[in-house]
């Protein structure tokens, strides 16, 4: 007989989902990992909007980002890498749309590129950025999901990813759903798909054992 699994969620114990978002995102800086900081410390804000600790930490994080972005920007234009520069300092100006060097770098190396070769962009993406990364979940057992009418879809994601060992993000933008799900036979990777796809979301591969999951592109096309 093939396992299954049914997940039920208890409230209220424990420290909030925010504060453990919040905690994250602490540990993250510690290790000056600025980009999965600035996403988890989003993801607190996201559930406490009033919370002043967490907005004071995402808007650290975010220069500290920037900062970063810009220095492997610097790096990559040393190397004469002048698409993948302007892509670091494009993420720069993401995060901090005032860092002046950020933006005074952008525009010089797009006038240097007015005058570059151009190449395919499949093969620019390939140099840029090296492979895709690939999902390996811990457990590849088939699931049986089955949850209740009106069952929240944040918390149906985040124990969908302790089953299998993922670690999910959720984009600033992410508004949570209610849902009734049933799902026989599936593996995470599917259930992840279908549970998305169907409520207007699609995920992204970060690395290996982590996903962050968005709203879906108005044109419809789901992103991997």
């Amino acid at each position: 007989m093939k396992p299954w699994f049914v997940l039920a969620f208890l409230a209220g114990t424990g420290c909030s989902a925010s504060e453990r978002a919040y905690e994250t995102g602490n540990r993250l800086v510690l290790a000056r990992q600025w980009d999965a900081a600035v996403a988890y410390y989003r993801e607190a804000l996201d559930r406490e909007p009033g919370n002043l600790e967490y907005r004071m930490a995402r808007e650290r994080a975010l220069l500290a980002a920037s900062r970063s972005h810009l220095a492997r920007a610097r790096e990559r234009r040393a190397a004469s890498d002048l698409e993948g520069a302007v892509s670091e300092l494009e993420i720069a100006l993401d995060y901090d749309p005032t860092n002046r060097y950020a933006a005074e770098e952008l525009a010089e190396l797009r006038r240097e590129l007015e005058t570059a070769p151009r190449e395919l962009p499949a093969l620019r993406r390939q140099r840029l950025f090296g492979p895709e990364p690939v999902l390996h979940p811990e457990s590849g057992e088939l699931l049986d999901l089955r949850f209740a009418e009106d069952s929240s879809l944040r918390m149906i994601l985040q124990a969908l990813a302790r089953l299998a060992g993922v670690n999910v993000l959720f984009d600033e933008s992410f508004r949570d759903k209610r849902v009734t799900v049933v799902l026989n036979g599936v593996t995470f990777e599917k259930a992840l798909e279908l549970l998305l796809s169907t409520n207007g979301f699609f995920y992204k591969v970060v690395d290996s054992s982590t996903v962050s999951v968005s709203p879906a592109p108005r044109s419809g096309r789901r992103e991997r």
